[in-house]
Parts: structure tokens; sequence; C-alpha cells
């Protein structure tokens, strides 16, 4: 599987469990502060953090 296809599969699945999730809370301002910083990273710090955030 090619790093595209993972990275792509990766964002399905998650999208996936967050639109069946039961918890009715909107995102933290912490998250939301990364997503409004995210193009702040570079690719393999962007890589980093999925990966932290996956242990």
């Amino acid at each position: 599987m090619s790093e595209s296809d993972t990275l792509w599969l990766v964002g399905r699945i998650a999208h996936d469990l967050w639109m069946s999730s039961d918890d009715d809370q909107p995102p933290s301002e912490e998250v939301e502060e990364i997503v409004t910083r995210i193009n702040e990273l570079k690719r393999h710090e962007k890589i980093s953090l999925l990966r932290a955030l996956v242990q």
C-alpha cells in the first residue's frame, strides 16, 4: 500500500469513527488551535503528530 493510500485510509477511518461517536461535545479550544496552525508544520512534523496521537 502506498503512503498516499495509507494516509487516505487513516483519514477515512478517523472520520468514520468521529461521525459515529456518541460524544456530542465540540472539539476543544486546544484542538481548534492545532487545526488553525497545522499549516505551519512540515510534512514530517505532521506525520510525527499523527503517530503520537495514534499511540
